[in-house]
């Protein structure tokens, strides 16, 4: 199986099979993708320093409500405006200390906008508020969106490439996961 990566910086769809996964990934979103078909892939980041970020995770600005981070992160890391109808498996809950609301999206079932400027109201962080978010698809929505959404979009957190990963390759590995800093190939 292979991983579909977006390039950023040259604006051009890659294939590569051996790759660097970050291992952190937040439990329930573990349980989540757990849940998914193996058929379907998820949208992802990968940074820089070449790790591949499962899912998408963030910090919540101060005032800042969960549904407006879950925008606002997706916005920022993945340049997706989504209709927040279609979320599922919502679930508040404590990990590490730190308070978070983790989620899915199925993109297929989902109204997306792709080219809006998000505006950001809020500078500082609530430490101590995390979100997480399994935005998952079929391979052909997926693509659809690398193949169209990110022409001239250059992140910020040294984000090179977004990613599609498929569920099954992830379950394969899933007790890699560990919520650590580290990171294994495949």
């Amino acid at each position: 199986m292979v991983i579909i990566k977006y390039n950023l910086n040259d604006n051009v769809i890659e294939e590569e099979k051996n790759s660097k996964i970050s291992c952190f990934l937040p439990t329930h979103l573990k349980d989540l993708i757990k849940d998914l078909d193996e058929n379907y892939y998820i949208l992802g980041v990968q940074y820089v320093d070449e790790d591949i970020q499962v899912g998408i995770t963030g910090s919540s600005n101060y005032k800042e409500n969960w549904k407006r981070t879950l925008t606002r992160e997706l916005a920022e890391e993945l340049k997706l405006y989504p209709n927040f109808d279609k979320i599922e498996s919502e679930k508040l809950y404590e990990e590490d200390g730190k308070n978070w609301f983790c989620c899915k999206l199925n993109i297929d079932n989902t109204k997306i906008s792709l080219n809006q400027d998000f505006k950001q109201e809020f500078k500082s962080r609530a430490w101590g508020k995390k979100i997480g978010i399994v935005v998952y698809g079929t391979y052909e929505k997926l693509y659809e969106i690398l193949n169209s959404n990110y022409n001239e979009y250059k992140p910020n957190d040294n984000i090179s490439h977004i990613v599609m990963v498929n569920v099954g390759l992830i379950k394969k590995y899933i007790n890699f996961f560990t919520n650590n800093n580290d990171f294994f190939l495949i």
